[in-house]
């Protein structure tokens, strides 16, 4: 029994190491960072003082949430839904009205759990694989049932898509395997895009 719990144990560990360098590269890679400075600095440029100001705080909190969380496999979703909203906001600056986040939460689940960084990268990977337009925009989804939180999107497909491992997600699935009795659930069709994440409570 103990040598099965710490082969479990070691699984899970391997896992959120796999999944933390994932999260964290795709933040800290160099075009990341360089797109953000290039937005910083036109604000500076057109001499937005306040609006740069706001930029560098929402910037250093996504540093800082998704350093404080490298080691931990689970977050309030109060939490989480704190640091989608930062990220959106920055993500607005770069990419305007060519995209939509709406949430729709019950506040009773503020408090039950989720994998840090999961519901942000669903929204990062609808926003790269889709084409949105202010005439036609990208309409992001996340609200929740009963046992998963929703993160839904329309499908806008770009002329050349960007290639994909998929890795994110497949992580995100193993790490809540690990975690919880319930699956990820991955639905698609030529409409629209739905990830469902258990709610851990």
């Amino acid at each position: 029994v103990k040598g099965a719990r710490d082969a479990q144990l070691a699984k899970e560990k391997s896992n959120l190491a796999q999944y933390s360098y994932i999260r964290l590269q795709q933040q800290v890679k160099p075009h990341f960072m360089f797109n953000n400075l290039s937005i910083l600095n036109g604000l500076i440029c057109e001499r937005k003082v306040d609006e740069a100001s706001d930029f560098v705080y929402k910037l250093a909190y996504l540093y800082r949430y998704m350093i404080t969380n490298e080691e931990e496999n689970l977050v309030t979703i109060r939490e989480e839904l704190d640091f989608v909203n930062k990220y959106t906001d920055l993500m607005k600056v770069r990419f305007g009205a060519t995209f939509n986040v709406m949430i729709d939460m019950d506040e009773s689940i503020e408090e039950s759990l989720v994998v840090p960084c999961s519901i942000q990268l669903l929204i990062e990977n609808a926003i790269k694989h889709n084409a949105g337009t202010e005439q036609k925009p990208l309409d992001i989804c996340i609200c929740n049932s009963g046992t998963h939180i929703i993160v839904r999107n329309n499908i806008l497909k770009k002329i050349s898509p960007e290639p994909t491992t998929h890795l994110g997600l497949k992580y995100i699935k193993r790490l809540y395997g690990d975690l919880c009795p319930q699956d990820v659930v991955v639905e698609s069709n030529e409409n629209e895009f739905v990830v469902k994440l258990p709610i851990i409570r």
